[in-house]
């Protein structure tokens, strides 16, 4: 596998970016480097907020605050509008229409979700449930506890040691055994591998197979159009995006 590594633009001005971001600065004594900035290198988890991000939370709790789609007086209308206005705002980001946007807690949830009200009722006894060996937990417990009370199967696409997905392997479950879904992760969070989705979309649409994609790791570094990678469910986090 070749792996092109991008650095920062030299223009970057890093400081000015840190400054951005609250939290980052704190600092912290150390008994034998002395006070040392905070570094923060866990946005695989999630990601700081950004001043602008804060200021539209506390703006939301000290002018806007009600519940959304339930009230008529001026409060619970502005809720509602800018809730709905996020909405069409994330479709034309990502290329969907604003009508298959559901909003969850979380990838988790998400995943959940899709297990729960689709995978529940249109799965069937037998059918195989394709994932990859190095799943997150998040879409790997729930399809673990559907196979047990639908008496599914799980299969586990290989990587190799570098850590690619074994595409022929997976065109070879297709043709042989009957695949119901597959639920895999469009980046990895164990290798950082960027998994070619678009190779296994295809070949499992071919088979009739739909196709949920984990992209809490993906959709923060690069754009991302549905109408031309066409998966069945799209799952990622608000909060791993700054």
């Amino acid at each position: 596998m070749n792996v092109a590594l991008q650095t920062p633009d030299s223009a970057w001005d890093v400081e000015a970016i840190r400054s951005d971001f609250p939290i980052l600065a704190q600092s912290f004594a150390d008994p034998e480097r002395g006070t040392i900035p905070l570094i923060y290198l866990d946005n695989a988890a999630t990601t700081q907020k950004p001043k602008s991000v804060i200021a539209a939370i506390h703006q939301f709790y000290t002018q806007e605050n009600a519940n959304i789609h339930r009230s008529v007086h001026r409060l619970g209308e502005l809720a509602t509008h800018h809730y709905e206005a996020s909405r069409i705002r994330i479709a034309s980001w990502i290329h969907a229409p604003a009508s298959q946007i559901i909003f969850t807690k979380g990838t988790t949830e998400a995943i959940n979700l899709a297990a729960y009200a689709w995978a529940r009722k249109c799965l069937h006894p037998g059918q195989i449930i394709a994932l990859t060996e190095s799943e997150h937990h998040s879409n790997l417990v729930p399809w673990q506890i559907l196979a047990k009370e639908k008496d599914l199967q799980l299969r586990f696409i290989p990587f190799f040691s570098n850590g690619t997905l074994d595409v022929a392997w997976f065109e070879n479950l297709l043709a042989h055994e009957p695949v119901g879904l597959l639920a895999m992760a469009h980046a990895s969070n164990v290798f950082g591998t960027i998994h070619p989705v678009e190779n296994f979309i295809r070949l499992a649409h071919q088979a009739g197979v739909p196709v949920l994609l984990d992209a809490a790791q993906s959709i923060p570094h690069f754009s991302i159009r549905m109408d031309e990678l066409d998966c069945d469910f799209f799952a990622f986090s608000g909060h791993k995006m700054l």
